[in-house]
Parts: C-alpha cells; structure tokens; sequence
C-alpha cells in the first residue's frame, strides 16, 4: 500500500472575512439600512449617542472583552431575555385604512419599475429573480445595461451561463433594445423583435455598422453584392431604430446620488473624507458585562443563541472598522493618481487600472472592485462614480490619455456640432489630430458605438 501526500494551499473564507466583503461593496445608503436592520435584530448591539463619550472604566472594559467568556453557570440568561428585547424587532404602527384610501399620490413609472414589473409576470426561481432584478438595476436611463454582465456575475457570485440566460430574457422586454451592451445589440434586439425579415438591414447593422459614415450607399452595395437602391431602402429601415429605447419614455428614479466620499481642497492639496456621518455608531452592548457576575441557568439552546447574536456584533464592529480603513486607503490612492482631474475635469482624467491601486493599498485586485461598486465621490468638478476614475492609455496620443476622458471629448464634439451639417468619422478623427490624438477612422467608429451615438447621416438635421 502506497501513500501520497499531496500539499496544497487552501484559502477558507472565515464568516469575519465573508461579512467584510459584503460590507465593503455596499454604498452608503445601503449600509445604514443593513445597520438599522442588525440594531433591530441583535440586542447584544447598540448605538453610541454622539454625546456619549466612554469613561476610562469603560474604554479599559472593552480593551479587557475578548478575555470574558460565557459560562452556563455565571449569567442569568431567562432574566437577561426578558429585559426588554425583542428579537423580532420593532413594529411599524400601521396607517389607518381611511388615511391609506384618502392619499393616493401622483406617480410615473421608472423604467426600473417597468421593467421589474415584467419580470415578475416570469416564471422563475428566486435565484432567477434576484439575478435579473439586480441586472435590471444596473440598465441606464437609456435603455442600456450600464456594467458588464461577467462583472455582475462575479459580484453576485452565480454562473455566468445563468446570468446571461437573465439578460436575454430582459432583451424582450419593452421598450424594445433595453438591456442591450451596445448600439449594435440595441439595433439587432428591436430588428429581431420588429420580426424583420429583411437579411439585408441585419447583415449591415452586424457588419458595416461602423461603415456608414464612410460608404455611400453605391460602396456598400458593391460590398454587400446587392443594388444601391435595395442598400437606401435597409438604411431608412435602420434610421426609424431608436439608438436609446428608454429615452424620455419613463421617469427619473427617485433616488439622489448620495456621496460615498467627499474631497475638499484645501490649501494646495485636497483631503479626503468619508460621508459617513449618518451611520449609527455600533458597539457591543455593555449590559452582557453585568451578567457575567450573575449566578442562574438557562437551557443550551438560549445560551447558543446568546453567544451567536455576542459574536455576531463583534464581528460586525470589526468589519465596519475594516471597511472604513480599506475604503479611505483606496480613495486617497485614486484622488492622488488623479489630482489633474481635480483641477480641470474629466478631459485631464489619467490612463488607470485597478491593479495599480491595489499593489499600492496592498490589497487584492477584487477588493478594489468591491470598493468602487456602487460608490459616488463628491469633487470640485462634480459629482461622479468612484468606477469612473479608472480607464486604459489610449494609443496613438502624446501623453498617457484615458478612455474616458477620450470619450468625452468625442462626446463633446457631437453636441457642439453643427446639426445641419454633423461630423462624420473622419471629421471626428481630424478634430482629435488638432489635439495631438491620432486615432484610426475605426477606432473613432468604434467609441462612437459605445457613446450610443448614430453615425452622421443618422444625426443630420435640417435648418427648416
């Protein structure tokens, strides 16, 4: 008999380390609600009031914590459960039904409602709905699903198979070409919906989508082995697509942007807070100290529960403390790469990558990712998502130029167009040479379709 050993590195995910990820990628808003829900279900926490501060007593108490332990023979456990806690958490008085039928207010669909509104008329698993729910969070006011279907995949932790199996059903809900990652799936959802027949206006839109601007319709024929007049006929059939299905059809969201982080200049250099003033300040409840002297028994059962909801607050206060060290570490390595941006706007944004920060922070790559999820930062040039101070350098420039501030800038030079006269591909790349940016007419094409922006004989517009 033969016996291997075979040693190997295994990383086991302790529940600590489970909840502070959980938390992490949380934003403000949603983070002071899951803390109110724990105050609520665990009598062993508690909220500091902001004018109370700890005696040395107390501050040597909590140093001294970790040394207390449970015994079935020292507290007084049925005493302890019976002194006003209720683990079910408190009660919403409920509104008198004359008042409920007397206030009906005036209200707008979102899109968001619309569109979670047909996804419940699906027959599907909770696993399913909360997948397309969360998919459907993430689709802008156009129309257009805002952050990568594998990213969603991993925040969620599901197969990607099943969330792509999600996103496909929500591509045939109404308006037609919501949930779409482009303008080309935009176009090709509501020609599949439409229930067109017509191969020519597919094979253009798959194909020479980014060709239009260059092509008359004569070139294209020749290309697509067809006659020009058959070409017109497929381009008037794509020029009645919406390139932004969504747009001024519902509602904006309810919701404000709510800063996760606050950056203020001061002097010559810029400080970096976080804007989490309004979240309950935890700490474990000192009452379970007093019943360690307590004599009395109580049966296994609650003493486990007890002793689950003590760790359970520990580990809370821990993760909390964690969270706001990583987040303030991150912030401050993004902000410093980005002290440009904060003097002249998104056009100075610099060419930055995730792994950058981390190796920076020392942290690993995803938890730079959780820290960015869903997180707003306050600047002297606005408001924007944390997400958006990271892009690649763009080839073909001087100097190290980001993706986004080159999609701006193309952004721009689309609404300060003539509309009469709308600048073309090549009229886009010249504008960009006088900037010292030297693009191929593909790679401009290519930007354009990720601005969800319509080549020009689309955006042409008479003066009449």
């Amino acid at each position: 008999m033969k016996v291997d050993l075979d040693s190997s590195m295994l990383l086991k995910l302790t529940p600590q380390f489970i909840q502070a990820l959980k938390l992490l990628q949380l934003s403000t808003l949603r983070l002071e609600q899951v803390l109110r829900q724990e105050l609520a279900a665990n009598p062993l926490l508690e909220e500091v009031e902001e004018e109370e501060e700890p005696s040395p007593e107390e501050t040597k108490e909590e140093e001294s914590e970790e040394e207390l332990e449970l015994s079935e023979d020292e507290v007084d456990w049925e005493k302890f459960l019976e002194e006003g806690f209720d683990f079910s958490g408190p009660q919403e008085p409920s509104a008198p039904e004359e008042d409920m039928q007397a206030k009906v207010p005036v209200y707008k669909e979102t899109l968001y409602d619309h569109l979670l509104g047909q996804l419940r008329l699906k027959d599907l698993s909770p696993e399913e709905f909360e997948i397309g729910e969360f998919i459907i969070g993430n689709i802008d006011d156009d129309g257009y699903l805002s952050y990568p279907i594998e990213g969603i995949a991993a925040i969620l932790n599901k197969p990607l198979e099943r969330c792509q199996k999600l996103l496909s059903i929500i591509q045939t809900f109404d308006p037609m070409g919501v949930g779409a990652r482009d303008l080309r799936e935009c176009l090709l959802i509501q020609v599949r919906e439409l229930g067109m027949e017509d191969e020519l206006v597919r094979r253009i839109i798959e194909d020479y989508l980014h060709l239009l601007d260059r092509k008359t319709p004569t070139q294209l024929a020749k290309k697509l082995k067809v006659t020009p007049e058959e070409v017109q006929d497929a381009l008037e059939k794509i020029s009645r697509l919406s390139p932004k299905p969504a747009l001024a059809g519902f509602a904006a969201p309810a919701a404000t942007v709510y800063p996760d982080i606050i950056v203020k200049k001061v002097g010559d250099d810029y400080e970096v807070l976080l804007n989490d003033g309004n979240l309950p300040k935890l700490r474990v409840n000192r009452k379970y100290r007093e019943l360690l002297q307590k004599s009395g028994k109580t049966s296994e059962e609650t003493q486990k529960y007890v002793q689950d909801k003590l760790n359970a607050a520990r580990w809370l206060v821990n993760a909390l403390q964690q969270r706001r060290s990583t987040m303030l570490n991150v912030a401050k390595s993004i902000l410093r790469r980005q002290k440009e941006f904060l003097e002249k706007g998104v056009s100075a944004l610099k060419p930055l990558i995730m792994s950058e920060v981390a190796q920076e922070v020392g942290v690993h790559l995803s938890t730079v990712s959780r820290v960015v999820n869903d997180k707003w930062v306050q600047t002297p040039q606005g408001m924007f998502e944390l997400r958006a101070f990271f892009g690649r350098k763009v080839e073909g420039t001087k100097e190290g130029v980001s993706t986004q501030s080159l999609l701006e800038l193309i952004k721009k030079l689309v609404e300060e167009e003539d509309p009469a006269h709308p600048l073309n591909d090549n009229a886009i790349v010249a504008e960009l040479q006088k900037r010292g940016i030297n693009l191929a007419r593909r790679t401009v094409a290519k930007y354009r379709e990720q601005l969800k922006i319509l080549p020009a004989r689309f955006r042409m517009k008479s003066g009449g």
